[in-house]
């Protein structure tokens, strides 16, 4: 069995920047007990100020939990000023149930 993870960034203004991926999440290189995977956050045009950007993990079938696929399924990603790229690890319960887009 596969799930298609689908990320996306739902806001995003030309004065504190545009936000999005740099290509799909790929998977870290730490061996730890879970498995992570590390996604690139980018920033582009306006780098204004400090800004955070909240993020949450949903599924579109309401029979999945995301909870028990992912560990960390919300959180934030905080850019300094100026600052243009921020890398966010995932942690997966079962790395090898899916398929990152």
């Amino acid at each position: 069995m596969s799930i298609l993870v689908v990320t996306t960034v739902l806001k995003s203004d030309n004065a504190n920047g545009l936000f999005g991926f740099d290509g799909p999440c790929q998977p870290a290189t730490v061996p730890m007990s879970t498995d992570q995977l590390n996604c690139t956050v980018l920033r582009d045009r306006g780098r204004y100020d400090a800004v955070t950007v909240f993020w949450q993990i949903t599924s579109v079938d309401l029979s999945l939990s995301v909870s028990h696929y992912f560990i960390n399924y919300t959180g934030h990603v905080l850019f300094s000023d100026d600052q243009a790229v921020v890398v966010t690890r995932l942690m997966t319960h079962s790395f090898h149930l899916f398929i990152y887009v």
